[in-house]
């Protein structure tokens, strides 16, 4: 379907043409459908799916910029498989994440696709973290904690090791609710050692400490981080 049709469709339907409301969304429940069934793991769920599916359709309408360089379809993708990843965190994850760390990334999420509208390119961590009111450190670490959210839409729904998807990304979250509830110092550490992947004596010598004080002080932090994946 041609771009500036959907975009026609988008501006009756937004004065108040509800049969342009309904076709496009005629025309895009084949998209629908197809993420729908990437999500689902019984038959029984896909009409839950659909539906949500429709609720990211008609949010995507409500916020697409008609000038936007990028193309309709993709950007409804995106808030459609958004909301089904809402409805899978909300009924389908054996787990739960605190409601601020997923108020967070949802943030982050809302702030890089109205950014990719707005420079007609995928934002950098920079401009990102001055968007949303938060350091860069702390934008890579929740884009770290949700990276396994792109593998969900894979459709075989567990790992080689027997690992449910979904449980991959949650104990990435509550490993990310984790280091911000650590120390500044603590964070930093942890920022250098394993992001940055640098030695006990290199860190020391950054932040003026001994190896010994790094390592007893590393020790600690990862004990207490174990406590949010258990």
């Amino acid at each position: 379907m041609n771009d500036e049709y959907l975009r026609a469709l988008i501006l009756r339907y937004r004065e108040g043409d509800g049969a342009a409301g309904q076709e496009l969304a005629g025309i895009m429940a084949p998209l629908v459908k197809s993420l729908a069934r990437r999500m689902v793991y019984k038959p029984s769920e896909l009409e839950d799916y659909l539906q949500v599916g429709m609720i990211g359709l008609l949010k995507a309408t409500r916020l697409y910029d008609l000038d936007s360089p990028v193309k309709f379809a993709t950007f409804a993708a995106s808030w459609i498989k958004g909301e089904m990843l809402v409805h899978r965190r909300r009924y389908l994850l054996p787990l739960k994440v605190s409601r601020g760390l997923w108020e967070q990334y949802s943030s982050l999420n809302r702030c890089r696709k109205m950014l990719v509208q707005l420079l007609g390119r995928e934002p950098t961590v920079t401009e990102l973290a001055r968007e949303v009111g938060v350091t860069p450190e702390e934008v890579v670490m929740i884009m770290e904690a949700s990276r396994p959210i792109s593998s969900l839409e894979e459709a075989a729904p567990t790992l080689p090791d027997g690992t449910g998807q979904e449980e991959k990304l949650v104990e990435r979250l509550s490993l990310q609710e984790g280091l911000m509830a650590l120390a500044p110092l603590e964070r930093q550490i942890i920022m250098l050692r394993f992001f940055h992947e640098k030695t006990q004596a290199e860190i020391g010598r950054k932040l003026a400490l001994s190896q010994r004080q790094v390592s007893r002080l590393e020790k600690r932090i990862l004990s207490r981080l174990r406590q949010y994946l258990q």
